[in-house]
């Protein structure tokens, strides 16, 4: 979606002028992404996760969920996703897979 959104912007020299979320504005836990991710690569990789506060020197909040606000996009540009995270995951991985 994104790259499909940002192609059809630049084919008409859309500008942007402000800051706009390009996404799903459904909530991702970044744990259940990353199972997806070992799950659809069929990896062997142990998941640990960290609360970053616990990492030296680290000045990052810890980041549970991410939802994106896309009210703008849909009202500026007339956009709205249409590939789910499971999909999008899924043709990422097979593109770089085959690239």
């Amino acid at each position: 979606d994104v790259i499909y959104f940002l192609s059809k912007a630049c084919s008409k020299n859309i500008r942007f002028n402000e800051i706009i979320n390009i996404g799903s504005n459904k909530k991702s836990k970044v744990k259940d992404v990353i199972k997806l991710i070992v799950k659809i690569t069929k990896s062997k990789s142990k998941i640990k996760m960290y609360k970053l506060n616990r990492i030296k020197n680290s000045k990052f909040k810890d980041v549970i969920n991410r939802q994106p606000d896309i009210n703008k996009i849909k009202k500026l540009y007339n956009w709205k996703p249409s590939t789910n995270l499971l999909q999008g995951l899924k043709k990422t991985i097979f593109y770089l897979d085959n690239n």
